[in-house]
């Protein structure tokens, strides 16, 4: 009886965290929690130089050259996220290698005590894959077996281009997009935080130029996304303008105030003026 209790828990863990084409996470995230854009050393991440690692901030870029061959290896912000819903987006480039097992991406919910964490990467080949930490080893996600779990995608750009990576979650839903196109979501109960960071395949040559984390709206910013982007701009445009006219009317009725003003010590000054003059 106990076998039969643990293999359905366990298949349901399985269930749970397989990748599902339909979006779990419905809300909108536009309240800045933390961005780094690598213009200057903020002590957020990782310098480091030694015979496997290169990383370094430099020209508006995080920088990270992986010189071992054969592993990968995760930097992590010293942000921490506080927050159970959040969005990430990170820009990230992957240099092109002759390592087949190249890769760049991002890891995210991980344990503090390096048992669990989810790596969603790309490649070289316009290929892309999430994988779960489960102790000391990787479960793919995506894909199958005899491919490494990777997936072919159009949406992921070529040619040493910048790719968005966003990862949106609450309630332990993940939406997972590239490019602003949605791939995939899935669910996973086990983890209710975890540190956010950089994962670099072997032979990785990484540029990162800006990592952003964002928090639930208010629900204002809600309603106003309900209506589509086109209306959202048209309320903050009106709303602006609103402003703007306010402050123009409150500087018309200055000017007119400072012009009485002004006509009523013309008006005082004239008499003695010419009493003076005689």
């Amino acid at each position: 009886m106990t076998r039969r209790l643990l293999a359905s828990f366990g298949l349901g863990l399985l269930l749970m965290t397989m990748p599902a084409k339909a979006q779990f996470v419905k809300e909108t995230f536009t309240d800045p929690l933390y961005s780094d854009n690598f213009e200057t050393d903020a002590g957020n991440w990782k310098i480091q130089s030694n015979a496997d690692n290169l990383f370094l901030i430099q020209d508006g870029e995080y920088l990270l050259k992986r010189r071992n061959t054969s592993t990968g290896y995760s930097v992590f912000t010293t942000w921490k996220l506080q927050v159970q819903a959040f969005e990430i987006a990170v820009r990230i480039n992957l240099e092109k290698s002759t390592n087949k097992e190249s890769s760049a991406g991002i890891i995210f919910m991980a344990q503090e005590d390096g048992t669990g964490a989810f790596v969603f990467e790309f490649n070289c080949q316009q290929q892309y894959r999430l994988k779960q930490l489960v102790g000391v080893n990787y479960r793919l996600l995506t894909g199958e077996g005899k491919n490494n779990g990777w997936v072919n995608s159009e949406v992921l750009s070529a040619n040493d281009a910048f790719n968005l990576i966003q990862v949106r979650s609450n309630n332990r839903n993940y939406d997972i997009y590239i490019n602003q196109k949605y791939l995939f979501s899935f669910t996973e109960l086990a983890y209710k935080s975890g540190k956010l960071g950089i994962n670099a395949g072997p032979s990785s040559n990484i540029h990162v130029d800006s990592f952003s984390v964002f928090g639930l709206s208010t629900d204002s910013d809600k309603h106003q996304n309900e209506q589509g982007p086109c209306e959202e701009v048209n309320a903050k445009l009106k709303a602006e303008l609103g402003i703007l006219r306010k402050d123009n009317q409150v500087l018309q009725d200055s000017v007119q105030i400072l012009n009485k003003k002004i006509e009523q010590m013309k008006s005082k000054s004239q008499p003695n003026k010419t009493k003076h003059l005689e």
